[in-house]
């Protein structure tokens, strides 16, 4: 459960923005904080396309951030809301105005010690807005200086004084481990895990040294702390830790971790420092003077086709190739077809929505529409061809090696989504809904309706235009506008 500074108790879920110069792997952290959490069953991979996180076209194919990444998950019972922001420049307004709402932020640095004053920027916009924070060391495997040397180049430009929560542990020119200096614990690194370890002989003095300086560092706030020290007392465990967490969330020190996202090096050390050290939301609320129930918009953002039920939508055209000329000359964002094929392509419009596009010589018209394409659950393929069918009569069959089911004017195409992975809902992203029209559509609804279908939306007539419309949402998310018009044809439905 989220604590004040003063380790009090409080409700809420944890905003933690994860900022930093452009290179220093925040997404990488951000995927692999999910999966540790449990989020997520895979661990995303920037780098491989994998990430859930910059998934727009533009962030592929620049390899980094050019928009907020906004995530959210549960560890041991606590809720989190995360803001990955782009680091670059040129995309650093976006980050900052979500910024505000974080309880704790996450300043993800690089090793090299050449590349610390990369961080002053970030830094000085968190202490600017007086936002707590934490510093996250990434890829400290390919480490090749001092942590204590990043340290003294890091410092300078924070206004807080850091506070190193551990030292490494190196065999050899590597660092296979860390020390917790709050806890005196040692951890070797183990694949994506690490194990706890006695403290190495050699590293015991140099731990000690660490572990008073951290110690002083916090006495400087705590007389009781400091009078403990002069009388060369030990202080628990539990006062170390509650003066960390106070120190943080009042911003009177920079705790200091490392570890390696790509590797979950460090991570779940991350996590329990979110869980004990990062202030509850009442401390955001005094900061932004916020007393009453209140909402921040920083920023509206609804969203794509990719990863939600809908995956994309098709239409044909006579010639692909001369289409995708006119739209490349146009500014349009054009992807080429799998495998080399020149009868197919996707449009990425700017607000998210993919269009794959087909080739038919034969059609009348130059652009007409061809499918939805729906991805699920591979279990819950022939569920959802089942329903569309019972629902709106839609023939089974295939398209090409998809499961699909026919609808006057259109085909319904479903596939396995990726990762196996339940997918969003439409209703709310830039592709709202899908739509249909219905013969008799007080019939339906009230067929629909004695099976156990919820209306989103009840039967609404227009009588000017002499039409109906009604809202369901299909099991799986799909949000389904119905209409009754004047010139419906006597099929069933017709696919709008």
């Amino acid at each position: 459960m989220p604590q004040n500074s003063n380790g009090a108790k409080s409700n809420g879920t944890r905003v933690i923005a994860l900022v930093g110069p452009a290179g220093a792997g925040k997404t990488s952290v951000a995927e692999a904080i999910l999966h540790a959490a449990g989020a997520t069953d895979r661990h995303g991979s920037v780098g491989h396309g994998t990430s859930i996180g910059d998934s727009s076209p533009e962030s592929r194919s620049r390899g980094g951030s050019t928009e907020l990444n906004l995530y959210n998950f549960d560890y041991l019972g606590d809720h989190f809301a995360l803001i990955d922001c782009p680091g670059s420049v040129g995309f650093a307004a976006d980050g900052l105005r979500g910024l505000a709402v974080a309880d704790l932020a996450i300043v993800v640095v690089d090793p090299d010690q050449a590349r610390a004053p990369l961080a002053a920027p970030a830094l000085r916009a968190l202490d600017e807005q007086g936002i707590p924070h934490i510093i996250f060391v990434n890829r400290i495997d390919q480490a090749h200086g001092r942590i204590r040397d990043l340290l003294s180049a890091l410092q300078p430009v924070s206004v807080s004084p850091l506070i190193a929560r551990q030292i490494p542990i190196r065999e050899a020119d590597q660092i296979t481990g860390f020390v917790d200096l709050a806890l005196e614990r040692a951890f070797h690194y183990n694949g994506n895990d690490s194990e706890q370890i006695d403290i190495p002989g050699d590293l015991q003095d140099r731990e000690h040294e660490a572990r008073n300086q951290m110690l002083e560092q916090l006495a400087d706030h705590d007389d009781e702390l400091l009078e403990q020290l002069l009388m060369d007392q030990t202080p628990s465990n539990d006062r170390v830790l509650h003066d960390l967490a106070r120190e943080t969330g009042e911003s009177l020190g920079v705790p200091v971790l490392f570890g390696s996202a790509e590797s979950s090096w460090g991570i779940g050390r991350l996590l329990k420092a979110l869980r004990h050290e990062a202030p509850g939301p009442e401390s955001s609320a005094s900061r932004l003077q916020v007393s009453d129930p209140s909402l921040y918009v920083f920023k509206i953002y609804n969203g794509g086709t990719v990863g939600s039920v809908v995956n994309h939508i098709g239409f044909t055209v006579t010639n692909t190739q001369e289409a995708v000329a006119k739209w490349k000359a146009a500014g349009v964002n054009v992807l080429p077809g799998g495998a080399g094929r020149t009868d197919q392509a996707f449009v990425e419009t700017p607000d998210g929505i993919r269009i794959e596009i087909l080739e038919n010589k034969d059609q009348k018209f130059p652009i007409q529409s061809h499918h939805v394409h729906f991805n699920v659950p591979e279990s819950e393929i022939p569920k959802m061809q089942a329903w569309y069918s019972t629902w709106f009569g839609a023939v089974p069959g295939k398209r090409g090696a998809n499961i699909a089911a026919d609808l006057p004017g259109i085909n319904l195409s479903f596939s396995k989504a990726m990762n196996d992975a339940v997918q969003v809902t439409t209703k709310g992203r830039t592709l709202d809904h899908i739509g249909f029209d219905v013969k008799n559509l007080q019939a339906f609804l009230k067929k629909y309706e004695a099976a156990g279908g919820k209306i989103d939306r009840p039967y609404t007539r227009n009588e000017q235009a002499n039409s109906a419309l009604a809202f369901i949402t299909d099991p799986w998310g799909t949000y389904i506008e119905l209409n009754e018009r004047p010139d419906t044809p006597s099929q069933t439905t017709a696919a709008r």
